[in-house]
């Protein structure tokens, strides 16, 4: 189909709007196919897995990255990466490390941090009048007299 499209709109000059609709697309995604393909040539045909795109991280990042985590157990994620730009020289965000340790299972996820206030209990309170009735009583002897 897209090879139909670039036909139909770089070499036969066609314009976009029939090209979208002989293929039964839309008139943008026509268009920016068309500006794809007279940019990029024949890479615009390829998947998105078969194109140059971000760098991958090199093994030796990954191995070292483990290997720091076996030996010191209690370092965390952004330590790791400093040290792995400070003292080795490798390139590896925080995020990179912590991909690499979840996948080798030397991490998990972090526990949920508890509430800070959590709702107290409201023990004088009921959700209809008269459910509850509280009587304060009070006496005392005043003077060697008996309470009244």
């Amino acid at each position: 189909m897209k090879r139909r499209a670039v036909k139909l709109y770089v070499e036969d000059g066609y314009p976009a709007d029939l090209v979208a609709e002989e293929l039964g697309v839309g008139h943008q995604y026509a268009q920016r196919l068309g500006e794809a393909i007279s940019e990029q040539g024949e890479v615009a045909f390829q998947s998105r897995d078969d194109r140059p795109g971000r760098p991958q991280v090199s093994a030796a990042r990954k191995k070292k990255a483990v290997e720091l985590k076996k030996q010191n157990p209690g370092f965390g994620t952004k330590r790791i990466s400093h040290l792995l730009r400070r003292m080795f020289f490798l390139k590896a965000g925080p995020e990179t490390v912590r991909q690499t340790l979840r996948k080798q299972k030397l991490i998990e996820r972090p526990a949920p941090k508890p509430k800070r206030n959590p709702a107290k209990p409201r023990f004088f309170e009921r959700t209809t009048p008269n459910q509850m009735w509280q009587a304060d009583i009070f006496s005392f002897a005043w003077a060697g007299r008996a309470p009244t």
